[in-house]
């Protein structure tokens, strides 16, 4: 423990940086925590750069930050704003020919993402029911119907690794597939689950997870028990007061991707909060708690 005049902001500091750590899916390892922490609070490190701001769920910002941590650097402000210019640059000049091939290539993929997302998510589908677990990258573009897509639609080979780490990150992206850090955790996402009800758009597995979160732990506070599949599906409900399952058979069938992200566990048969879901309520918390310091102070 530090013993200095800014203690309580490192300790608070410390708290948050786990926190978030565990809803990016990120361990949560002492140096890891420790370098999101100066990057939160530099005062209390006896710095005075700038302070880090939380970066948006699933944004640019936010995957500069992780890719910062892993490599041991503390994510100042200053170096996330330079690596998006550097990521900028690379769109606007690629280095060279096959640079730009590729970035045609990847334009091209992107273009049809949204046609191929049920492609993909329903072939990840069927090899869970027929394997009890989710494919490799390159074993989901190696489907029968997928090649026969990107064929169809004179698309570039998949074979690149690189193209597939892309085009998964589109398809997370729009809300198709679902995965975690853990081997063979790819799946269906919620906007897989949309298109089969006949209601076509992108989900955010973000958003859902919150709002599914949320309901299970108030439910449990008011009840003193977990909901049903059937009372999730009838009861939570979006931000435009819309139901987010249409039955409770359409909730049991998205358990996977949000057990996969953890926003819900499974707990002697009952529905619980996962651990990404109550790192998102402390998340929230400490929030209003920041807030109502600051209007105490002013």
């Amino acid at each position: 423990m530090r013993i200095d005049n800014d203690g309580c902001i490192a300790l608070q500091a410390d708290s948050v940086a786990q926190q978030w750590l565990q809803r990016v899916g990120l361990p949560a390892e002492p140096r890891t925590i420790a370098l999101l922490a100066r990057a939160r609070a530099p005062q209390a490190y006896g710095s005075g750069r700038e302070a880090l701001s939380p970066p948006e769920p699933d944004s640019a910002e936010e995957a500069i930050v992780v890719a910062l941590l892993r490599a041991g650097q503390v994510p100042t402000p200053r170096s996330v704003r330079a690596k998006l210019e550097q990521a900028e640059t690379r769109k606007l000049a690629p280095k060279d020919a096959a640079d730009k091939d590729f970035r045609a290539s990847a334009d091209k993929w992107y273009e049809h993402i949204d046609a191929f997302g049920p492609v993909i998510s329903t072939a990840v589908e069927e090899f869970w029911v027929d394997n009890g677990r989710g494919p490799l990258r390159r074993e989901a573009f190696a489907v029968a119907a997928v090649v026969a897509f990107w064929q169809t639609n004179d698309l570039a080979h998949p074979s690149n690794s690189q193209l597939r780490s892309i085009l998964c990150a589109e398809l997370h992206r729009t809300g198709w597939l679902v995965s975690n850090r853990c081997r063979r955790s790819l799946c269906a996402g919620p906007t897989h689950f949309a298109f089969l009800r006949g209601r076509p758009g992108r989900r955010s597995s973000y958003k859902i997870g919150q709002q599914v979160g949320r309901f299970i732990g108030e439910f449990r506070f008011q009840h003193h028990r977990s909901p049903t599949w059937n009372q999730l599906a009838s009861l939570t409900k979006n931000e435009r007061d819309l139901r987010i399952f249409a039955s409770g058979t359409d909730a049991q069938a998205q358990s996977r991707w949000l057990l996969t992200q953890e926003w819900i566990r499974i707990e002697s048969g009952e529905i619980r909060r996962g651990a990404r879901a109550k790192a998102e309520t402390a998340r929230r918390s400490a929030g209003r708690q920041k807030s109502w310091e600051q209007k105490q102070l002013g």
